[in-house]
């Protein structure tokens, strides 16, 4: 596969276009999520665009659409005669973005759309349509015949925030002739660490700064914070947030919970929030046979004393949750996933706690540790003893502190992508 050119890949996407047809359509029927807008997914019945100068980003779920906001915001400041032309490939993305930018949407500043599949012949059709002035793909969304496309057009494009873990370096260097020819069709590329720079410039030539992470930079909402904080007042307990769960970690980390939770004679509240809401009827099955007392936060049900876990499953709240959370239990990393996002938590004066497997935040983590602004464990056994030495009231009040410095330490990403545009955007003309 070594060899595999991007022409080879352009006639393999072909071939392989009534497979992906099919697969679309039973994912359809079977997520009934999947249905609006699937058209656009094979470059059909496009919006209109809303302005002649269009800026694209492309934001593939919940995680980048959130780390984009900064960037997105920035952009549709400097250029205020453009408008952001916001694309996505998950439904859960495409319902971020609406709630996040709802009000420049309303403006006619931010337009939605699906990016459609990296099939040849449908991101040519795509660009067409939009004719957009310049583009940015934020961290690794790397599709080779989309790039190829934007290039074709004589579109500028980034790659923003971009990462490369080790794991996912050597996954790349297996398909090393058309990863490099992808790579070099990029006019700019954003790494968040000199770590990610150096596995990335072993694939191209193109220019490579090290900006840092765009997920320092964003805005906390303030009004959800607020409204956890009252939510965790009302409790009179502690609350301890198990976030962005992973298919098999909920069963690890409350069966590791199970014990140090029977100690108290009030436990405190367990806030399970799962990375995807759509698997709640896996979790309740769960809770039910772990014999957990749980409500339901999707029917609008409200923990109560007797509640154990409270059954986080709906969407654009995790600063709500946060702010309601004395201690946050990141997940992703406790088993092989790569883990997920713990600088908001740490915004929020959290006290966070990692699992081993953080390589898709490996340079962040390191940082975090460095500043002492998380605690890593090893496994789900460590887990009694370092929340034991969190809720010591002095140690909650030093790792509080030194997490939300560590954040306010490593913000300014946004303005060295802003930088990178702009000479882009200044050379085309």
């Amino acid at each position: 596969m070594k060899y595999l050119s991007i022409t080879g890949y352009r006639w393999l996407t072909l071939l392989l276009c009534l497979v992906i047809l099919i697969w679309d359509n039973w994912r359809a029927f079977r997520q009934t999520i999947y249905r609006p807008n699937r058209a656009q997914r094979w470059a059909l019945f496009l919006p209109a665009s809303m302005n002649t100068r269009m800026i694209w980003i492309h934001a593939v779920s919940v995680g980048e659409t959130q780390a984009c906001a900064p960037l997105l915001r920035a952009v549709l400041a400097t250029y205020p005669q453009y408008a952001v032309l916001l694309t996505h490939m998950t439904p859960t993305g495409r319902s971020t973005g609406a709630a996040l930018f709802a009000d420049e949407i309303t403006l006619g500043r931010v337009q939605q759309c699906y990016l459609p599949y990296d099939i040849w012949g449908l991101p040519e059709r795509f660009f067409k349509h939009f004719k957009p002035c310049a583009g940015m793909i934020l961290e690794t969304e790397v599709w080779p015949n989309t790039v190829t496309a934007c290039h074709d057009a004589a579109i500028p494009l980034g790659l923003a925030n971009a990462r490369m873990s080790d794991k996912t370096y050597q996954k790349t260097f297996k398909f090393r002739k058309i990863a490099q020819q992808t790579f070099n069709q990029f006019s700019w590329i954003a790494a968040q660490s000199e770590q990610d720079a150096q596995r990335i410039a072993q694939l191209c030539t193109t220019a490579i700064t090290v900006t840092g992470n765009l997920k320092f930079d964003v805005q906390p909402d303030i009004s959800q914070l607020t409204q956890g904080t009252a939510f965790k007042a009302s409790q009179q307990r502690r609350i301890i947030a198990l976030a962005s769960t992973r298919e098999g970690e909920e069963a690890l980390l409350l069966e590791a919970l199970k014990p140090w939770l029977a100690q108290f004679a009030l436990a405190p509240l367990v806030l399970l929030i799962p990375r995807h809401p759509k698997r709640a009827p896996e979790l309740i099955a769960l809770l039910k046979v772990q014999k957990f007392n749980y409500r339901q936060r999707s029917l609008s049900e409200t923990p109560d004393q007797s509640t154990q876990v409270y059954l986080c499953d709906t969407l654009g709240e995790m600063w709500f949750y946060y702010g309601a959370s004395d201690i946050a239990i990141i997940g992703g990393g406790w088993l092989p996933h790569g883990g997920q996002n713990f600088i908001e938590p740490c915004m929020a004066g959290c006290l966070v706690v990692v699992g081993p497997n953080m390589f898709n935040f490996t340079h962040a983590t390191a940082l975090a540790l460095q500043a002492g602004a998380v605690i890593q464990c090893g496994s789900t056994n460590d887990l009694s003893g370092v929340l034991n030495e969190m809720l010591n009231i002095d140690t909650k009040k030093s790792i509080g502190k030194k997490a939300k410095y560590f954040v306010r330490s490593h913000t300014g990403s946004t303005d060295s992508h802003i930088a990178l545009l702009r000479k882009t955007i200044a050379n085309k003309a």
